[in-house]
């Protein structure tokens, strides 16, 4: 009943917001991601405006697996042509978005004109962000050569080999240069080696220092080239490119089951590309990986979300992905953008409010905001007689997570009294609980999305904890503002401890790095008041670490008793 309640009160609240959004999606192209995407979206009953690169659809890197691919995207293009709900613009690229979900204002670019449309969604699919790149640019020798290169030379069957690839008589791979989780092209260069096995009389030979093997048809792909006589050396994570004095090619490695040093000197040397990202300008404000791939790294995000809501992230902009995990990112991204634009993806987000009166138009909130909602609006003060711009906070892209209201030096923002557990999280309700603390309480600022919910779980298994223990529930550990902790101090408690979500896995992204920061700086001014900067601590928990939050909180209170 609880359940049920609260989601129709989410519902009541999301229903204006459904109303009002562009039921339009807008879908990049240049790949097959792109092109099943489309067409995904339009089964549900969707309008999709297909942005392409190039003059026509195409996948740039078709030929980097195999010629499949290209039967694939024909089919593809055939359907996209007879949909009435996919309308294909060409040449055109984006150069930025501005807006929030449900009503883009999409920045495109088209020949020479330049133009703003408005679109509910944006899905950036495919390898039109991507290019490969050759790992041996400086080593200029006709004996090596790309992966892609072999599939043009090999073909599909005896007939189609080049006469460079059958005279040769040992051929050798060298896998992980794209990368340890580089599935596309270890998928391809296993193909590879079963076709040079079943269409010429070479010996072939694969230097690998990681095999991963967990794609869509990956491991039959392995046995299939063990059976066929492909010989498989792991070698450590360094080898060297060699020659002999007849201009031969080699390899130079260290074989770890072996325990030994080998040299291999073959006919030709085949090594793989390396995919990067060719992302020249973000227009999209939504973050990268360390990489600098689109999409954070983050497990909130998997497997297609974007720190903005409404932008979807689908196949290799994200990465080097397979078709199996592509396929699944095309179906989440066309789910994603019907619920948003149906209005089952129900949002309860702008919670958190701006005194326009108190704003001083410093900024600091539009730059702390990890989901770009707050933008400068038009307000009317009543005191001066011309209008000014001030932040404004759009409900639609808010997740209430309150780093705005900790960042905010004017105190312009803070949460607004509509329901529990919300109306927790203002200044004035967290003030009122630091207030309640006794001597020898140990205040714990717990995140809502993890450490409350492990400190749940541990009262549910009996794992019992002290009494002097006090949680103080907040959105998001950096909702914890300076003027918290140092009222907690006011009340002479021990210390005081933040507990939030694991770092690389914050429910809001950059909350818990915020907050690290926050502790560190607070550490500097308490130590300068002569207060042990042992007495505040944070700490990384998940929701499912009951006993690690027992843990940490007793070595808090043993370190604040000491």
């Amino acid at each position: 009943m609880k359940k049920t309640r609260e989601k129709t009160e989410l519902s009541e609240l999301t229903t204006g917001e459904k109303d009002n959004f562009v039921k339009n999606v807008l879908v990049t192209a240049s790949s097959v991601s792109g092109m099943k995407t489309a067409l995904e979206i339009s089964r549900l009953g969707l309008k999709i405006t297909l942005l392409e690169k190039e003059t026509e659809l195409q996948d740039n890197h078709a030929d980097i697996v195999d010629q499949g691919t290209v039967e694939i995207r024909n089919s593809l293009l055939q359907k996209i042509e007879k949909d009435k709900n996919i309308n294909v613009v060409s040449p055109a690229s984006i150069i930025k978005i501005e807006g929030t979900a449900g009503n883009f204002s999409v920045k495109i670019k088209k020949d020479n004109d330049v133009f703003f449309q408005k679109y509910g969604a944006v899905v950036i699919a495919g390898q039109n962000l991507t290019e490969t790149v050759p790992v041996f640019l400086n080593f200029h020798n006709t004996g090596i050569m790309s992966q892609q290169k072999l599939g043009r030379l090999l073909g599909d069957s005896p007939h189609t080999v080049s006469p460079v690839i059958r005279k040769a008589k040992t051929i050798a791979f060298v896998f992980n240069d794209s990368g340890e989780n580089s599935r596309k092209l270890t998928m391809s260069g296993l193909k590879y080696t079963c076709l040079l096995k079943k269409n010429t009389n070479c010996e072939v030979y694969v230097f690998i220092s990681h095999l991963i093997v967990d794609s869509g048809g990956m491991e039959k792909l392995y046995r299939e080239a063990r059976v066929l006589g492909v010989i498989f050396i792991k070698y450590n994570e360094n080898y060297k490119i060699i020659s002999n004095k007849n201009g031969s090619i080699g390899i130079a490695a260290k074989d770890i089951f072996l325990d030994a040093d080998i040299e291999l000197f073959c006919d030709i040397l085949v090594i793989g590309e390396k995919f990067i990202p060719c992302i020249q300008e973000d227009g999209l404000k939504t973050g990268y990986d360390t990489e600098g791939f689109y999409q954070d790294a983050n497990v909130y995000l998997y497997p297609v979300s974007s720190r903005r809501r409404g932008i979807y992230f689908v196949g290799e902009c994200r990465g080097d992905q397979d078709m199996m995990r592509t396929n699944v990112d095309v179906l989440n991204a066309a789910l994603n953008s019907y619920e948003l634009l149906s209005g089952f993806d129900i949002h309860s987000g702008g919670n958190v409010k701006v005194e326009s009166e108190k704003c001083k138009v410093c900024l600091t909130c539009i730059r702390v905001c990890p989901h770009q909602a707050i933008r400068l609006v038009p307000f009317s003060d009543p005191a001066q007689q011309e209008a000014k711009n001030v932040a404004g906070i759009f409900p639609e892209a808010c997740y209430d997570c309150g780093a705005c209201s900790a960042m905010c030096p004017a105190k312009a923002i803070d949460f607004e009294f509509k329901r529990a557990p919300l109306n927790e999280y203002s200044d004035e309700q967290i003030l009122k609980e630091i207030e309640c603390l006794k001597q020898d309480d140990l205040p714990v600022f717990c995140c809502a999305e993890s450490a409350f919910l492990a400190a749940e779980r541990a009262v549910e298994i009996n794992l019992y904890y002290s009494p002097r223990v006090k949680i103080i529930r907040v959105p998001c550990i950096g909702r914890v503002d300076l003027i918290h902790l140092f009222k907690a101090f006011e009340q002479k408690v021990p210390g005081v401890l933040l507990a939030g979500c694991p770092e690389q896995a914050c429910t809001h992204l950059e909350g818990n790095i915020r907050a690290k920061d926050r502790v560190k700086y607070a550490r500097e001014l308490l130590k300068g008041m002569g207060i042990g900067e042992e007495r505040l601590g944070i700490v990384f928990i998940g929701p499912d670490m009951a006993h690690r939050f027992v843990r940490e909180i007793s070595e808090m209170l043993e370190r604040c008793s000491t």
